[in-house]
């Protein structure tokens, strides 16, 4: 079949008017067939589209994959990897820690600065 479909059963997970489906306020959690050409306009004004495949499996649509057929579950799952957040390195961390005890350590030697200096012009 070339890849390509001319309806999807898809959800709409949009919170407010759906103006390619006549003013219809989302979102639509109920599947239902929908044409390709409505998909796209949906797609390209930001709406998140989901399909519904026959097993139940979810694929968010997006320009790439709205019109092809979504069906192969390795593919669709790979199109769909998400990386996992990184923790930032602890280094910045222990040396945003030292930086304070640094500071805190510079006031307590200090004693105050300028009322030192104050102290020996007055001596003098």
């Amino acid at each position: 079949m070339n890849g390509k479909v001319n309806k999807k059963n898809i959800v709409i997970e949009h919170y407010g008017i759906l103006h390619t489906l006549g003013g219809l306020h989302g979102p639509i959690l109920e599947p239902f067939s929908l044409d390709v050409e409505s998909i796209r306009h949906l797609v390209i004004t930001k709406k998140k589209v989901i399909e519904v495949l026959p097993d139940g499996t979810r694929v968010k649509l997006d320009r790439r994959n709205f019109d092809r057929d979504n069906t192969d579950k390795q593919k669709s799952l790979q199109e769909q990897k998400i990386p996992a957040p990184v923790a930032p390195p602890k280094e910045k961390e222990e040396k945003k820690q030292n930086n304070k005890e640094f500071t805190k350590d510079n006031r307590n030697q200090d004693g105050g600065g300028k009322q030192k200096q104050n102290n020996k012009k007055n001596q003098d």
